[in-house]
């Protein structure tokens, strides 16, 4: 048992800037502020910011304060292996479609997962195999057992089963069911986990990745667990071989790993080991009030999706109208939720928010009537849209040439990029697939609302197709 209140990443970073050298390397700032940014208090910021120097250890190589972070955080996750990620969750998920996939094989992915998988599939050139999501309220909310055993009935080959726990809206899978089912076959289970850090900290929340046996899973520390931005967390089990993994990590990662960012992540795993399962189980019983309060004194519909367990953290709000109109009343009145879908709110609440901050929200809620037309949401955005017909795989269609076209004139081309709604990060169409009807009325309909979109073209006037 190792010492979790020690944080010897960032003990060591602390040290280096109280020698106070006169630095004459890498990065250019030399640990200053940048003009124009002196008022804002990040000076300690700055001075963390420095490279690969003595005693200071090495990401792809790490002997030691990194490995001995990592170590901890292993040790508080249930993992055999624990690696920092320093661009985020996604390098994470690009190594391990590299690990796991390649050329011929094939992976089960849900369709409802992250744009990252879809570049993962890119870069790994797997087959992929989709599950269909079950969604609700015109949500994707995340796959059933029953989806993955027909799935596996017909591939029972499949090299890898990838599936997202919890879903961006809260709703778990059934990760035991999974598991008991991949194992079956010998196919390993890899979990992204990037939306709940904090669920293996305590008995009362939703079981988390590690608890359920996955051979891999992942952390979006910075998400979920108070990391800065782009600081994630890998975690894998025995069944994976970290000396195959650590070379595949070195691909999608920078040789420049931001020190701020890795010192945030020790940091992080510290606060949450000697305090995490506290605010976490107080962070979640402060959201359970506000669903009561809400259920009882508001004209919002709190939304659940059983049959899935549900991470509490999670708030899902039905709105009467549009939901970029509800978003906007609630900024004006000081509120900022995490995303505004066609007719829902989601805001998400966090072991570092305090009572007050909840109240605050609980307050406006009650008080803010959503304005809006009570009309339905249109049928193409209340269920899943068939999913398209796939042409070529997602790197050969990545490869070859492509143009854009009016969106109106898309419908029958094959997509030549990627169609994300941001948030959440889940791609309605992707290289290689045919733009259905369903599809372009779904996009048209996108359009129309306004609603944030990765693409090519934000605006999704054109889209880019492959040559005829």
């Amino acid at each position: 048992m190792q010492d979790q209140e020690r944080a010897p990443l960032l003990e060591a970073l602390i040290n280096h800037v109280q020698a106070a050298r006169v630095p004459f390397h890498v990065p250019a700032h030399l640990g200053r502020p940048l003009p124009g940014l002196a008022g804002l208090k990040t000076e300690g910021l700055f001075s963390l910011d420095v490279t690969e120097l003595p005693g200071l250890d090495d990401l792809h190589s790490p002997t030691g304060p990194l490995l001995e972070a990592q170590e901890l955080a292993a040790e508080l996750f249930g993992a055999k292996s624990t690696f920092f990620l320093v661009n985020g969750v996604t390098a994470g998920i690009l190594a391990a479609h590299l690990y796991f996939g390649g050329p011929g094989k094939k992976v089960l992915l849900p369709r409802d997962a992250h744009r990252s998988h879809y570049s993962g599939l890119v870069l790994s050139g797997s087959t992929p195999v989709y599950l269909p999501a079950c969604w609700q309220e015109g949500i994707p909310v995340n796959i059933q057992a029953d989806t993955l055993e027909r799935a596996l009935g017909l591939h029972p080959d499949a090299a890898a089963l990838f599936v997202t726990s919890p879903g961006y809206h809260g709703a778990c899978p059934d990760l035991a069911r999974l598991r008991e089912l991949t194992a079956r076959r010998g196919i390993p289970l890899v979990v992204d986990e990037a939306h709940g850090t904090y669920l293996s900290l305590s008995p009362l929340l939703p079981a988390g990745a590690g608890e359920a046996g996955a051979d891999l899973w992942l952390h979006s520390t910075h998400k979920t667990g108070g990391a800065l931005t782009q600081g994630g967390m890998l975690h894998t089990a025995e069944s994976v071989d970290p000396a195959r993994l650590r070379p595949l990590l070195s691909l999608v990662q920078t040789s420049s790993p931001s020190y701020p960012i890795m010192a945030s992540l020790d940091a992080a795993r510290r606060f949450l080991a000697l305090k995490g399962r506290a605010r976490a189980e107080e962070a979640a019983e402060l959201a359970r009030e506000l669903r009561q309060a809400l259920e009882a004194k508001s004209s919002w519909q709190v939304l659940s999706f059983a049959p899935f367990a549900a991470d509490p953290l999670k708030l899902a709000l039905g709105t009467e109208g549009p939901g970029p109109a509800a978003l906007e009343g609630l900024r004006r009145r000081g509120v900022e939720p995490e995303l505004a879908g066609f007719r829902h709110l989601l805001l998400l609440i966090s072991p570092y928010h305090t009572p007050k901050e909840v109240d605050f929200l609980r307050a406006v809620l009650t008080a803010f009537k959503p304005e809006g037309s009570r009309e339905p949401a249109k049928a193409s955005l209340s269920q899943p849209p068939p999913l398209p017909r796939q042409v070529l795989l997602p790197r050969e269609a990545s490869f070859k040439s492509s143009r854009a076209v009016p969106l109106a004139k898309s419908r029958g081309r094959v997509a030549a990029e990627m169609v994300v709604p941001s948030p959440p990060g889940i791609p309605l169409l992707v290289p290689g697939e045919e733009v259905s009807p369903e599809v372009l009325s779904l996009l048209t309909e996108i359009k129309g609302a306004g609603l944030p979109c990765q693409a090519a073209d934000p605006g999704l006037n054109t889209l880019k197709v492959l040559e005829k």
